[in-house]
C-alpha cells in the first residue's frame, strides 16, 4: 500500500553510479527508482544491499524513493538473494 508522508523501509537492489540511478524494494515487494540526488547525505552513492529508510515522492505520474537514508537494521523479510525479477512487482 502506497503511502505518502510516511518513513517507508526497504533495501537497494539496483544502483548504477555512472547514471545515478537506482531501485529500493520494500516488504511488499514494491519498487520504487530514485535518483541519486535524493541519497540525504549528499554523497550520490550507496551500496546494493544496503537498507535504507526514505519517503515516497510523486513524480512524473510515479512514486519514487526520496531523501534516502542508511538504516542500521535490514527488515527481515527484504534480502538481496529474496529480491529478483520473478519475485518483485513493479509499483
Amino acid at each position: 500500500m502506497i503511502t505518502i508522508g510516511t518513513v517507508q523501509s526497504g533495501i537497494v537492489v539496483a544502483f548504477d553510479k555512472a547514471v545515478g540511478l537506482g531501485e529500493v524494494a520494500t516488504e511488499d515487494g514494491s519498487r520504487y527508482p530514485f535518483h541519486c540526488i535524493e541519497i540525504a547525505d549528499g554523497s550520490r552513492d550507496i551500496p546494493v544491499g544496503q537498507a535504507v529508510q526514505f519517503m515516497l515522492l510523486g513524480k512524473l505520474g510515479r512514486f519514487e524513493a526520496a531523501s534516502i537514508t542508511p538504516a542500521s537494521i535490514t527488515p527481515a523479510s527484504i534480502t538481496p538473494a529474496s529480491i529478483t525479477p520473478a519475485s518483485v512487482t513493479t509499483a
